[in-house]
């Protein structure tokens, strides 16, 4: 088990875990002593971030579209509908 395995490790090693407020992993975590500590998500600076995350990661599939398109913007604007559509259905 994961928190048997880190309980063997010596101090000087630090180790991230994110996740949800599952109780079992809360549990799991409390035997180990470890120190916890709860980061709000959706807050103003995490949706900002979400943000740039997402204008980062597809500004290169933007440009790969543009080609693709081949210059017809029936085309491009065909594939932005197809794209809304199975974002809301």
């Amino acid at each position: 088990m994961l928190s048997e395995g880190l309980a063997k490790l010596p101090s000087m090693f630090r180790l991230l875990i994110a996740s949800r407020d599952e109780p079992d992993i809360c549990t799991a975590l409390s035997h180990l002593g470890a120190d916890v500590r709860d980061t709000p998500m959706g807050d103003d600076s995490t949706s900002s971030d979400i943000e740039l995350l997402f204008q980062r990661q597809l500004s290169s599939d933007i440009q790969q579209l543009v080609f693709l398109s081949g210059g017809l913007f029936i085309w491009a604007s065909t594939t932005i509908r197809l794209t809304l559509w199975q974002l809301h259905n």
